[in-house]
């Protein structure tokens, strides 16, 4: 949602398998009986990551708040630590939540604001990438890059994006208040009731000059998003610049922060041969 993180979900994913897979299989990996010229002898992982264990029986006896030391919190902030130490901002540790509501997104249906968000990589800011059309963002007054500074009062400080993403889902009918920073520097609290996100991603409209008189050889196409319903959403556009004779396209694709990578592929595949 969410590089940046513009957050292209199914890429993020691939890139997490490709980096931590791969030192993994360096790791983990047997040797066939040979031995190449620069190898490393693989330390034994129950010796080499006993100490984890030992900190968290520690943890586990003497915390100060023991109710907070659960299994869970420990594999999540070990995972995570690991991922952060390799000091590499192209992979990233996607928890299981933010797994199934990347998959919910590219889906094209959830309950939510109806909102993209990014995280600016200068000011580590919570922003606002693009609310999609009719959706209760957008309906509420959200727009493309407003600074998100707190969600329910919550200041989104040291957030990450899937932290974000996290607090402002949440039921149909439900209400969420943003606090907003907008690009005119106006900051207010913008409440949103959530709602069920249908929708389309693939917009085709006429072109207009700046006499606000129709340009009749040329066809726009925006595409907000790649999910399951982009694919048939740009057929129908495509057959619709077909039928119309326009002789030039606008493929607009400013504001889209990604998506499904199989989605992606076909929606590429229309305008190649073979």
């Amino acid at each position: 949602m969410w590089n940046t993180v513009k957050l292209s979900l199914g890429l993020t994913f691939v890139a997490l398998i490709v980096a931590f897979g791969g030192a993994l299989g360096f790791a983990l990996g047997e040797n066939d009986g040979g031995s190449s010229a620069g190898s490393a002898t693989v330390p034994n992982s129950s010796t080499q990551f006993g100490i984890l264990d030992e900190i968290a029986d520690i943890l586990k006896d003497d915390f100060v708040n023991p109710a907070a030391v659960t299994d869970e919190a420990l594999q999540q902030g070990s995972i995570q630590g690991i991922i952060d130490e390799l000091g590499d901002p192209h992979t990233v540790y996607i928890t299981p939540e933010s797994y199934q509501s990347g998959f919910d997104l590219i889906g094209g249906t959830f309950e939510g604001i109806g909102a993209t968000v990014d995280q600016d990589s200068l000011t580590g800011e919570i922003v606002i990438v693009t609310p999609f059309r009719g959706s209760p963002a957008e309906e509420a007054g959200i727009r493309p890059g407003d600074a998100i500074l707190a969600v329910d009062g919550e200041s989104t400080e040291g957030w990450s994006v899937q932290d974000a993403v996290s607090q402002i889902r949440g039921p149909d009918g439900s209400t969420v208040t943003l606090t907003v920073r907008h690009t005119d520097r106006e900051t207010e609290d913008v409440a949103i009731v959530r709602g069920t996100i249908v929708f389309p991603t693939v917009f085709f409209e006429e072109v207009l000059d700046e006499n606000g008189e129709v340009v009749p050889e040329l066809a726009y196409i925006e595409i907000q998003q790649f999910t399951e319903r982009t694919i048939d959403g740009m057929r129908e556009a495509l057959k619709e610049v077909e039928e119309g004779g326009y002789s030039g396209l606008i493929l607009d694709l400013r504001l889209n922060p990604g998506g499904g990578l199989d989605a992606t592929v076909q929606v590429t595949s229309m305008f190649l041969d073979g």
